[in-house]
């Protein structure tokens, strides 16, 4: 190995050490974002009129909290109190406001431990077949011992379907801004900044369907490309290209006890970050298995447990990653 590539190592381990393991944290809480809306039990479409908030406290364990090939594990409270609200309005015009307060922490690894403001706002109209909507989606993250604090704002465009009440799907287009408070975005190289914070700028469509296959039984599908831009000038780090496919089945086995599962696979090629150990461009592949088990104690009250599984596999050995997840909750729906 001549001085040149191991000079090359060197760099690419300090990025990952610096930039790799935040760059993984920012993945598992937009992989939670992106499913806070998941439903707790079977629901039909809901009423014209709708006003519900619920509170739930969750305790876990994490195997591997840093996602790294350390693997040392930790353990995490959370507290998310959630608010939906649907109006209508003249010429069958409906409103629609959905707000998430979620507070993570973790008692060790205490970087990971942050606070999320999350709401989206919005407004669907039906034209016989289909229905048409726009919305603003916003999360706001704070890490009380971190500087990642960031703004992720997207505007959202939809058209759904509601073939029957069994049947229902929809095709969405995303376009959001990433605003990182703190952080300067790097330059031409690992030691230099530009005199401005970091941004991302990423878009793409999604297309879901959720079809109950019998009365008790839920399934799902999503399908979502998304294109990932950022200000970040060295190796464009976090430029890539990403395909997600998930699959979801919710069963209620008895009339207050249910099973969820969801699987998803995300596929990663970044358009110039390179591989530590050679040239290649790096290509990772994520997947996603989770499934628990609700027990509904009355109209108010109900207590969770879940298993999430979360593997990255990757060209790059460095990126490589496996982790296990065990959260038992308590919700309870004012």
């Amino acid at each position: 190995m001549n001085r040149k590539h191991m000079w090359r190592v060197c760099i690419f381990l300090i990025i990952s050490f610096f930039l790799g393991i935040n760059n993984a944290f920012s993945q598992i809480k937009e992989e939670k974002e992106e499913k806070k809306r998941v439903a707790y039990n079977l629901q039909k479409i809901p009423p014209s009129y709708q006003l519900s908030s619920s509170a739930n406290i969750f305790y876990g364990y994490d195997s591997n909290a840093n996602l790294d090939n350390t693997k040392k594990p930790d353990t995490f409270e959370e507290i998310l109190y959630s608010l939906d609200f649907i109006r209508p309005l003249p010429k069958d015009i409906k409103f629609i406001f959905f707000y998430d307060f979620d507070v993570l922490n973790y008692n060790h690894f205490t970087k990971i431990s942050n606070i999320l403001n999350h709401l989206q706002f919005g407004l669907y109209k039906k034209f016989s077949v289909f229905g048409l909507g726009i919305a603003d989606d916003l999360s706001i993250y704070y890490y009380p011992h971190s500087n990642d604090d960031f703004i992720f704002n997207k505007g959202l465009f939809y058209i759904r379907q509601d073939i029957s009440k069994k049947f229902s799907h929809k095709l969405q287009f995303e376009y959001g801004t990433k605003n990182y408070l703190n952080l300067e975005a790097l330059a031409d190289t690992l030691t230099t900044y530009q005199d401005k914070k970091r941004h991302d700028i990423r878009y793409g469509p999604v297309y879901n369907f959720d079809w109950y296959i019998m009365p008790k039984i839920l399934f799902g599908f999503k399908t979502k490309f998304y294109i990932n831009n950022s200000n970040v000038r060295y190796l464009d780090f976090y430029d890539c290209r990403a395909y997600e496919n998930s699959l979801r089945l919710d069963y209620e086995v008895l009339k207050n006890v249910f099973l969820l599962s969801s699987f998803t696979h995300t596929r990663k090629n970044y358009t110039s970050r390179i591989v530590t150990s050679g040239d290649k461009k790096e290509k990772d592949n994520l997947y996603l298995g989770t499934f628990g088990i609700l027990y509904k104690l009355d109209k108010s009250n109900s207590l969770s447990l879940d298993y999430t599984y979360r593997n990255n596999v990757s060209n790059d050995d460095i990126q490589k990653y496996s982790e296990n997840v065990i959260t038992c909750g308590w919700r309870y729906i004012f």
